[in-house]
């Protein structure tokens, strides 16, 4: 399976969420970039949705002036040493059990369509979709993809830091996060609804959860590009979401991760 496609989602537009600077940074330039393709795997494709509505998600300040006050810069660094990253797809929503709470995605679970292109393509473009829906039924405030450089977008690769900066419309809102570990069956980062730091920075890791879609195999032919095979087999787990068991005795070792591991650390700055 192609890790993106035509038709996937821009992570800001015309007045939209913008995952960059200045005028919005497509979550994926010209059709998306691959995740067989330079090192990467899709972040989004031309011609799709708005991560956010109404200017929610600016992943850069106008002329350098820095972030806007009451927003929330969200920053990522790849802890790994060998484990390549999809850009981080961040949004502020209401809470589980408020009025129009929603998850995007809970353990326990079986995962959404959008989690599961995610964790098993790559593919951010159905995710930032759905936030741009849900923006509009008054679930999601802001949303976007978070990425080292806006105007060159790829993966977030071993050592590498990412932001985005999302405007914060309501003081209770919390905070999901969807990040792919590339080099897995359906291994993803996640942070289900987590509660906003009431005033300065916090950083915390992000748990490695499985989507329970994808049967876990080894073999590097099973995984999409640039881990060793042209795509994914995609052989249906009808599994749930669930702490990852780690992977151990990969054909490339440098992609083994234990259970429990944090890869992705995350600072969550009140501005």
């Amino acid at each position: 399976a192609d890790a993106g496609a035509d038709g996937g989602a821009d992570a800001g537009a015309d007045g939209g969420a913008d995952a960059g600077a200045d005028g919005g940074a497509d979550a994926g330039a010209d059709g998306g970039a691959d995740a067989g393709a330079d090192g990467g795997a899709d972040a989004g494709a031309d011609g799709g949705a708005d991560a956010g509505a109404d200017g929610g998600a600016d992943g850069g300040a106008d002329g350098g002036d820095g972030p806007a006050a009451g927003s929330v810069t969200v920053s990522f660094t790849n802890t790994s040493a060998t484990m390549p990253m999809t850009p981080p797809v961040v949004a502020l929503h209401n809470a589980p059990g408020a009025d129009k709470g929603i998850r995007l995605f809970e353990v326990g679970q079986p995962a959404s369509l959008e989690i599961i292109e995610i964790a098993e393509n790559g593919d951010n473009g159905p995710m930032v979709a759905k936030a741009t829906a849900e923006a509009e039924n008054g679930t999601v405030t802001a949303a976007g993809v978070a990425f080292t450089d806006a105007d060159n977008p790829g993966p977030l690769l071993p050592g590498a830091s990412a932001s985005v900066n999302l405007d914060l419309a309501n003081s209770d809102q919390v905070l999901s996060i969807v990040s792919m570990i590339v080099c897995s069956n359906d291994g993803f980062s996640g942070i289900d609804s987590r509660p906003l730091p009431a005033e300065g920075a916090e950083t915390f890791a992000a748990p490695i959860y499985d989507a329970g879609s994808e049967t876990n195999v080894l073999t590097l032919e099973y995984w999409v590009p640039p881990c060793g095979g042209e795509g994914n087999r995609g052989d249906d787990e009808n599994g749930s979401v669930t702490a990852h068991p780690g992977q151990s005795g990969s054909e490339n070792p440098d992609f083994d991760f234990e259970a429990g591991a944090e890869l992705l650390e995350v600072t969550v700055t009140r501005n």
